[in-house]
């Protein structure tokens, strides 16, 4: 559906959309971002900063909207996400340590849709990986840093994306391949009832109860009639 809104987000991005001939490798490059093992709240914010939809300081300014165009991590002028992602002197320091010294000078662009798509070009995926990650840091620093809480340093920076990455790959590995899939069962009118009897003998018990030997009979018929209603 057309509105006001999206004709405007078209028409500033107009100068930007890829011609025929760099059709498939803009393609590979959404169909890999899409398909990244993070979660999907940051590749729906890397979206974002990749068309230059975050509100930074510059793109207030372009709003007429009267702010201080300054970077909060290094006080210089310019907060673009261009200047916050890859020229602030933390996010220098902290590419360095992440990517290394050679593929952070390998980089000449300026604009930052045109870095993502370098840097794309020049490491493997596994290290891309952590480079939308290392956005999603750099921004939440940033805003820590707006809203009067503690900024980190790059090494701290460094060291939360790569614990954040193993973290997240962990427990997706856990939720594919060790969980027992259960499949949904019928179960009758009657278990709702053997429930409720369950419920009752348990207000009686004040304190834990072990059994050892032999397991009291209203126990045993309770889940006598519970497997009945199961079955059933």
């Amino acid at each position: 559906m057309y509105s006001v809104r999206s004709g405007y987000r078209v028409a500033l991005g107009m100068e930007e959309l890829p011609g025929p001939s760099d059709y498939y490798r803009w393609k590979s490059w959404w169909d890999f971002l899409w398909k990244c093992c993070i979660p999907n709240k940051i590749k729906i914010f890397f979206w974002k900063a990749f068309h230059g939809w975050l509100p930074t300081a510059t793109n207030f300014g372009f709003r007429h909207v009267q702010v201080v165009d300054r970077c909060v991590c290094c006080n210089g002028t310019g907060e673009s996400s261009a200047h916050i992602f890859w020229f602030c002197k933390l996010a220098k320091s902290f590419w360095k340590q992440l990517l290394g010294v050679g593929v952070f000078y390998a980089v000449k662009e300026v604009e930052f849709s045109c870095i993502v798509i370098d840097v794309f070009a020049k490491v493997d995926r596994p290290i891309f990986e952590l480079f939308v990650l290392a956005y999603w840091s750099l921004w939440t620093n940033k805003n820590n840093l707006v809203h009067g809480a503690g900024g980190w340093d790059a090494k701290s920076i460094a060291d939360w994306v790569l614990r954040y990455r193993a973290e997240y790959h962990n427990a997706v590995v856990f939720s594919h391949k060790d969980v027992i899939s259960c499949q949904p069962i019928f179960v009758h009118r009657g278990a709702n009832s053997v429930a409720h009897e369950l419920t009752q003998l348990a207000l009686f018990l004040y304190e834990p109860h072990i059994w050892m030997e032999e397991v009291p009979a209203s126990v045993v018929l309770f889940v006598l009639k519970d497997g009945a209603a199961l079955a059933f």
